[in-house]
């Protein structure tokens, strides 16, 4: 049996000559369990990585991202910065129904 891509994944962005992306050293952002920037929070730095966010209790928990400090992050459905990723660059008050409540894995480049 073959395994399904959806053609998204943490490194793709990085190859992707038609977007330039903010990874910046020093860079910050607070992950959210509500909208809008409300309920518990958790914040990373540059080079943060979270493989599985169930391990610090967040696992489909997260509904939005404030940037902090300019940088950009790899928000992926599936641990181990699997299956659909998105790259964000700017704060999301409420992220797209694909992925709010959906996040198990984060990389803040």
């Amino acid at each position: 049996l073959g395994s399904v891509d959806f053609g998204k994944d943490p490194y793709w962005p990085i190859l992707d000559p038609d977007n330039v992306w903010p990874d910046v050293e020093g860079g910050s952002m607070c992950f959210y369990d509500g909208a809008n920037y409300t309920g518990n929070s958790f914040c990373a730095n540059t080079g943060q990585v979270f493989l599985d966010l169930a391990t610090l209790g967040w696992d489909n928990r997260i509904r939005s991202i404030e940037v902090t400090v300019p940088t950009s992050a790899a928000i992926c459905r599936d641990r181990n910065l699997q299956s659909y990723c998105e790259r964000v660059i700017t704060s999301q008050p409420v992220l797209d129904p694909f992925l709010a409540r959906n996040l198990s894995s984060i990389r803040v480049y």
